[in-house]
């Protein structure tokens, strides 16, 4: 039997790893920002997201 591309469970795993880190990246940064600027931090928490969909689209798309 010839096994074509990596087990499900490899996929899953690294599509929650991925999703895990771009959260963390994201709320930290929307922390870090909001600290630093004294803004809100639903703004930049909604736009790093907007910005990480929309990358996300770029390179699936590729």
């Amino acid at each position: 039997m010839m096994n074509f591309g990596p087990p499900l469970w490899y996929i899953v795993l690294f599509v929650v790893v991925f999703l895990a880190l771009a959260a963390l990246i994201i709320f930290g940064l929307a922390a870090a920002i909001t600290f630093i600027t004294g803004w809100d931090i639903g703004f930049w928490r909604t736009a790093l997201l907007y910005l990480l969909i929309v990358l996300y689209v770029n390179w699936t798309r590729r």
